[in-house]
């Protein structure tokens, strides 16, 4: 799929929404094998920086803690948010 396969600049900052139901977990790589216990949840807000191979670098701030968490999600279980 040419959207997966996408690739953000390193200078980009694309806002998304994980829309998952669940948990949607972080990887360590973009590689099924290096899953992590860290997770978000439907409606968390994150940023893309990066998208390779049917994943998405993205980072979240949990907005009750302020600590920052940086990782490789799934690409499907996200979408954009829309402008008003």
């Amino acid at each position: 799929d040419n959207a997966q396969s996408q690739a953000y600049s390193a200078n980009s900052r694309v806002d998304r929404k994980a829309i998952k139901q669940g948990r949607l977990y972080l990887y360590s790589a973009p590689n099924e094998q290096c899953q992590t216990k860290a997770f978000i949840i439907n409606n968390d807000n994150i940023v893309i920086h990066s998208s390779y191979d049917g994943y998405d670098n993205i980072t979240y701030t949990n907005p009750k803690t302020n600590k920052e968490f940086t990782g490789w999600v799934k690409h499907e279980g996200i979408e954009s948010i829309e402008s008003n």
